[in-house]
């Protein structure tokens, strides 16, 4: 009787012993873009997350020292050098985020299978009768984004 062990070396080990393949994070929001000396609040699901906090988007990589992530050990929310956890929330309705503009609120659905990295951005946006004016957009992205 031949031994089995020696055939194992010609099996890849990839399908010898397959990895578990677990998403790190189920989502990341990052306040990102044109924010300037400006105060904001932020809730998802309906848990307020963040209230009244200064936000301005640094020179360099174009975010704020604010942003919200879940992973397995919960929902964290990090302002400044702050980080919180929170339990952590049921997705599979999306996002539902309330986001507060220096007192101007808009509310924005979030669909995570469009991407689950989600920034939240306050810049100029042009209008065909007025001057530009500021305007809370929400982009989603499926892979990471590399800011530099």
């Amino acid at each position: 009787m031949i031994p089995l062990w020696p055939l194992l070396w010609l099996l890849p080990a990839e399908k010898v012993a397959a990895p578990l393949r677990v998403r790190p994070v189920d989502f990341s929001l990052v306040v990102a873009s044109c924010f300037r000396g400006d105060t904001v609040a932020l809730a998802v699901n309906g848990l307020a997350l963040v209230a009244d906090a200064p936000a301005t988007s640094d020179g360099n990589s174009g975010v704020t020292g604010l942003g919200v992530y879940q992973n397995r050990e919960g929902l964290w929310v990090r302002v400044g050098d702050r980080l919180t956890r929170h339990p952590r929330l049921d997705l599979d309705q999306g996002l539902c985020i309330p986001f507060v503009l220096n007192g101007q609120v808009s509310t924005h659905a979030v669909n995570l299978r469009k991407g689950s990295v989600v920034f939240v951005n306050a810049c100029q946006q042009a209008t065909r009768r007025r001057a530009p004016a500021r305007k809370l957009t929400v982009q989603q992205h499926k892979k990471t984004v590399a800011l530099y």
